[in-house]
């Protein structure tokens, strides 16, 4: 696929444990925003999230848009966001902010005190380059098409 429309790598990453964690996090998120609403299913190689807009309906057979969330250890250990269309360039409605959303909170857990390194989920590198690649790259595409 092509470049993906988020993609984080990691210093460390507990594949499991992460899957465990962002599971839990998009299915807390996808309920909060009355705009933005989305359901989370598992599939084969990670997570898909369908994007519903403002209809709570369970039903997934009609959505503005849908994310694939892969993550994994090789060569390094990374997440990557993808359009389930990968022709599609415009930011599907609640994208933008759901990613925003996700990497503040990836950047929350890892800054959490509470647990050694070594019991960490993940870690980032030290000066956060990536996740300032990842916002900036998130608020281009914003300005870019008026998200």
């Amino acid at each position: 696929p092509g470049e993906g429309v988020l993609h984080i790598k990691f210093n460390k990453l507990k594949t499991g444990g992460f899957k465990v964690w962002l599971f839990f996090w998009l299915l807390g998120e996808g309920k909060k925003d009355p705009k933005n609403l989305f359901t989370v299913r598992e599939v084969e190689n990670g997570l898909r999230i369908f994007m519903t807009g403002s209809s709570a309906d369970q039903n997934v057979s009609e959505f503005d848009g849908v994310l694939d969330f892969l993550w994994g250890d090789s060569p390094q250990p990374f997440l990557r966001v993808d359009r389930y269309n990968l022709e599609e360039r415009i930011p599907y409605k609640g994208e933008l902010d759901i990613l925003n959303k996700l990497i503040d909170a990836l950047v929350n857990l890892e800054k959490d005190r509470v647990n050694s390194e070594e019991d960490k989920l993940f870690l980032l590198d030290e000066n956060l380059n990536e996740i300032n690649d990842s916002k900036a790259k998130l608020a281009h595409l914003a300005s870019q098409f008026g998200c």
